[in-house]
């Protein structure tokens, strides 16, 4: 959130109460993605392109970051670029989205 608040000071802060809360400590799939909701209407309205880069990946072992990872990356803005820095694939199914042509990898297009 506060690298996101680097590119706009408002980005998140109706969210900052929540996520400091323990709220997030329930095993609830449905708040988490409409908080992540929320946050990407926001990036949505955002003027410029932002990239934002999620460093040493393979360090996540938590199942529950996966699916709400891909859950993000599944509904980027427009305006919106996330890199992932890894060792190895994330375990975020991202045939589905090399198949649309929407990935990356090693700065090259996965198309062909």
């Amino acid at each position: 959130m506060q690298a996101l608040q680097e590119v706009n000071k408002d980005i998140g802060k109706s969210l900052l109460g929540y996520l400091q809360g323990n709220d997030l400590l329930t095993d609830n799939d449905t708040a988490l993605k409409n908080l992540l909701d929320q946050l990407l209407n926001e990036i949505a309205c955002l003027q410029q392109n932002v990239f934002l880069v999620l460093d040493d990946y393979h360090l996540i072992a938590t199942p529950e970051v996966h699916r709400q990872t891909f859950h993000f990356l599944s509904n980027l803005p427009y305006r919106l670029h996330l890199v992932i820095s890894s060792r190895v694939d994330p375990p975020l199914n991202l045939y589905l989205l090399r198949g649309r042509g929407e990935v990356m990898r090693d700065g090259s297009s996965t198309n062909g």
